[in-house]
């Protein structure tokens, strides 16, 4: 594994100011001892990232992210610890310690700044490519989608070869690349019939250039012109290439503040807005919307715009959008494109203030799904309008109850029936759900209310007081330990094992030593060191204690009420769970008796 040697990872930390190097990425104020901004991790309007220029930490109190200079390079550029660490390098004009990395490791990132630098020249090689004669049918073709000479360029777009010949084979192996190396970076492909024969993987297709979050080529899409199957053509997944992980255009909103993002479905959307100076937009390759992707989404905005064609697989896949974008947190809206046009045509033929107009009346997530439902039901027939009705209202059982007042009305409007009937059928809907429960199922979707968000908020705030404590007096360490098993978050318990060699009274070495802590663990120690210190460390350690105990009480009471509500039990186990639930509560009573907290 890779080692960096304590006194080279000490100076290049001091040569690296965090201040500068964040500021690439935020606008920081000074505040308070602290410099002050807009978290880079998610999208707010109210500064709540915070970098502390003593400790060499950073912490978002909205998003609650936190760490050291390198987490926040790991976690910005989507880098491991060596590569962040050999970006600072870099950076700082440090050359890395002899015998960094073991052979294995060495030989992997080697083969991968290979492939970085074969897809670099491949790049190119497209993009010369387009302006010969052979590219010319591309270039008519961009013409004709409103795609400017300097578009093409800003995109890098490019043109692979007609045939069976291996131009761009050709051309690299001249460049001293190896056909291994091709073959497994996804430029070229061999023979079945003769394996010393090798074929360009793309061939007689408008190339798109696909570049990661760190600013580097990483594989391709393309384009078939003709007739030819399948129509849109990626690179494989490869070393340094992972579909599911990256976004068509993210790469130029990197350092910029959106305010919403725009997710389109093809390459030709993106580059067409971009072309009529709407700049925001990005698109999935290829594939559904992964859950990886909208987490990258996530790390920018806090709302998504879904432009998704027209048509009736587009608003299938918007449906399916909506679920991911939702399930990570992110407010979705849906752009409501005429069916039929996509996001390129509509602009080209309405202009850019049209789209953003579209845009600014986008749909709700809610609104959509009834729409969508409601297109799959003829209303002009009775049985339509009811099945629609009977759909639509176990739909909006799902709302909440200010929603429900609203979609039951417009339901209402849609179908004829009155929105008491509709709400009534909703009801009946529920209650029959309820009956097909199996234990099973109760058993295993009991726990998802078990605590509100400002109860895990009090929890995660004692834990990070009571590791405080022990970061702050080591006598406290074993009296921590002692109770961890109050402490539930698996980075608090990290932390908590790693306090023991916290380096004290060496400001250099504590600051290597949070460099090298895991994550997840400097994170929480962030948290710990946002708090401010306490005043009396014994009262505050018997009010954390005190805090956890009690709210373990309340949860093993709430498990229990659960369990007690079960019908399928029997009454003697009722009654048992009943008393153990009444000894817990007069624990809690007893205790809390003159207690504030």
């Amino acid at each position: 594994m890779a080692y960096f040697p304590d006194a080279w990872l000490e100076e290049l930390l001091q040569r690296s100011d965090f201040a500068a190097i964040a500021a690439e990425y935020v606008q920081l104020k000074p505040r308070g001892g602290r410099l002050w901004g807009c978290c880079p991790f998610h999208h707010e309007k109210t500064p709540s990232f915070t970098i502390s220029p003593d400790r060499q930490m950073y912490y978002c109190f909205g998003c609650k992210k936190g760490g050291s200079l390198i987490n926040f390079v790991m976690e910005m550029e989507h880098l491991s610890f060596v590569d962040a660490v050999r970006q600072l390098a870099a950076r700082a004009g440090m050359e890395l310690p002899d015998r960094l990395e073991d052979r294995y490791a060495s030989e992997n990132r080697e083969k991968k700044e290979r492939m970085y630098a074969a897809m670099r020249e491949a790049g190119l090689f497209y993009h010369h490519c387009l302006k010969q004669p052979m590219g010319r049918e591309a270039c008519e073709y961009l013409a004709r989608r409103g795609v400017s000479a300097e578009t093409a360029a800003a995109f890098g777009l490019g043109w692979a070869p007609a045939g069976w010949d291996g131009e761009l084979f050709k051309h690299l192996t001249e460049k001293g690349f190896s056909p291994d190396l091709l073959v497994e970076a996804g430029l070229c492909t061999r023979s079945k019939k003769d394996e010393s024969k090798y074929f360009d993987w793309f061939r007689g297709r408008l190339i798109f250039p696909i570049i990661g979050t760190h600013g580097r080529l990483i594989g391709f899409g393309a384009r078939t012109l003709g007739a030819e199957q399948p129509k849109y053509l990626n690179s494989p997944e490869t070393p340094i290439f992972n579909k599911r992980r990256n976004l068509f255009g993210f790469n130029r909103l990197k350092g910029k503040n959106p305010g919403r993002i725009i997710l389109v479905e093809g390459y030709m959307d993106v580059i067409g807005l971009f072309g009529h100076g709407v700049t925001s937009a990005v698109a999935s390759l290829g594939t559904a919307l992964t859950k990886e992707q909208a987490r990258l989404l996530k790390n920018s905005v806090s709302e998504v715009l879904i432009a998704y064609d027209g048509d009736f697989a587009g608003q299938k896949a918007t449906a399916e959008a909506l679920n991911v974008l939702e399930a990570e947190g992110l407010t979705a809206k849906v752009v409501p494109l005429p069916e039929g046009v996509d996001p390129d045509e509509f602009v080209r033929k309405e202009g850019a203030e049209a789209f953003r107009a579209l845009c600014d009346g986008a749909l709700s997530a809610n609104t959509f799904r009834l729409r969508h439902l409601k297109a799959k039901y003829d209303l002009s027939t009775e049985d339509g309008r009811t099945a629609f009705a009977r759909a639509g209202s176990r739909l909006i059982a799902r709302f909440s109850p200010v929603e429900q007042e609203r979609y039951f009305a417009e339901l209402s409007a849609m179908t004829g029936y009155s929105p008491e009937a509709l709400a009534r059928e909703s009801q009946t809907a529920a209650s029959e759900n309820v009956h097909k429960n199996t234990v099973t199922n109760y058993r295993n979707t009991r726990n998802a209310a078990i605590r509100p968000a400002k109860g895990q908020d009090r929890r995660r705030g004692a834990e990070c007081l009571l590791l405080r404590l022990a970061i702050d007096d080591a006598a406290y360490i074993p009296r921590v330990g002692q109770k961890a098993h109050l402490i539930r978050s698996e980075d608090a318990k990290a932390l908590l094992g790693l306090l023991r060699d916290l380096p004290r009274g060496d400001p250099e070495a504590l600051t290597v030593f949070l460099n090298r802590m895991d994550p997840a663990a400097a994170s929480c120690y962030a948290a710990c060191m946002s708090l401010p210190p306490c005043a009396d460390f014994e009262t505050c350690f018997s009010d954390c204690v005190f805090v956890l105990t009690r709210m373990d009480r309340e949860d093993e009471i709430k498990r229990l009420q659960m369990q007690a509500a079960d019908p399928s039990i029997p009454q003697a186990e009722r009654d048992e769970l009943l008393k153990r639930i009444g000894e817990l509560r007069g624990k809690n009573d007893e205790e809390g008796r003159g207690y504030e907290g």
